[in-house]
């Protein structure tokens, strides 16, 4: 069904592809909300060509068991014909095991990306998304940076924090410090999933 509210405005922008990060990709939000909306998205030929998903988080599996979750959870998610498109998503995913604590896991990160842009020949564009506790944001955001990962040379960086911003408006005042210390405020976007 079309979008009544999209009459009379031009055709979408084409979306450039890139490596999107999901931190805290084997926890419930990634599950029930995240890989969904994605797949419903890849059913739709609306995911660019080029786009990787590599999950993030402290479980150990690799990138064959991440897909194989992640396709028996979206199993109900298919619409007629949609085998395919299942096929297609799972392509996408790859998997990397670390803790937010550990400097290592984010270098090993820096280098699967930038392995992800050289094999697609194209830009070194990512976009992080932090489906975590709230507690890890600041951890996520000061590894990203000393790993370089904050900013790049040949591509643009873009971090999403998911749920609630803060406790109350000096703890959001708090946090928005600590981000924006290694983040521009272009970089940022701020959502609350029961608002959204």
């Amino acid at each position: 069904m079309a979008n009544p509210l999209r009459q009379g405005m031009r055709l979408s922008k084409r979306i450039e592809p890139c490596s999107l990060v999901i931190f805290g990709a084997t926890g419930d939000l990634t599950q029930r909300k995240l890989a969904p909306a994605l797949f419903n998205l890849e059913q739709q030929g609306l995911l660019p060509n080029g786009l990787e998903i590599v999950g993030f988080a402290r479980r150990d599996k690799n990138d064959d068991a991440f897909r194989a979750e992640m396709t028996d959870a979206l199993r109900h998610n298919i619409r007629s014909g949609g085998e395919a498109a299942l096929q297609r998503f799972s392509r996408r995913l790859h998997y990397l095991r670390g803790d937010f604590n550990e400097a290592d896991a984010f270098r090993r990160l820096s280098d699967l990306l930038f392995k992800l842009a050289e094999s697609g020949r194209r830009p070194a564009h990512h976009l992080f998304y932090l489906a975590t506790p709230p507690s890890q944001y600041e951890t996520i955001a000061m590894n990203l940076g000393q790993t370089g990962l904050a900013h790049s040379a040949s591509g643009w960086t873009r971090l999403i924090v998911e749920k609630p911003f803060g406790r109350d408006l000096a703890s959001a005042r708090s946090l928005n410090a600590r981000l924006t210390a290694v983040f521009q405020e272009d970089q940022l976007f701020r959502i609350d999933h029961y608002l959204g």
